[in-house]
């Protein structure tokens, strides 16, 4: 028979912190992701993130504390079938890219996705908050 509070000594330290893997940069912009995050994937090696939807696009980044000397790609992909409409919203995403200063884009996958690559990680924050402003 063990005592409540050797059973709770045992209790607590078997405990997991969910928010103890999040990377400082997701808990320190908080703010910014809040609200406007639909999946966030969290392994040793690689952080993901996915945007809710906005104007039936998303926008989705993959982060590795292991290698912050490359570039980051970041994904947009529209959520519309292919035609003109696809096409419409494409040429006024790759428009906004370019104001934003990226202005090399390239196809990830299918045609609904488009892609760039970005610095580093806080040049991605800012990204982020254009892309919700």
């Amino acid at each position: 028979m063990a005592s409540l509070s050797s059973l709770f000594s045992e209790y607590e330290s078997d405990q997991f912190d969910n928010f103890a893997t999040l990377p400082d940069w997701y808990v320190s912009n908080y703010d910014s992701f809040k609200n406007r995050v639909r999946e966030v994937k969290i392994n040793a090696t690689t952080t993901f993130v996915l945007s809710n939807a906005r104007n039936q696009m998303y926008m989705m980044f993959y982060w590795s504390p292991t290698d912050v000397e490359s570039p980051i790609k970041v994904t947009f992909e529209i959520n519309l079938p292919d035609g003109d409409k696809l096409d419409a919203v494409k040429s006024k995403l790759v428009a906004w890219l370019k104001s934003e200063g990226h202005k090399q884009t390239f196809p990830d996958g299918k045609v609904q996705k488009l892609a760039i690559n970005v610095e580093d990680i806080d040049s991605v924050i800012g990204l982020w908050n254009s892309f919700w402003s």
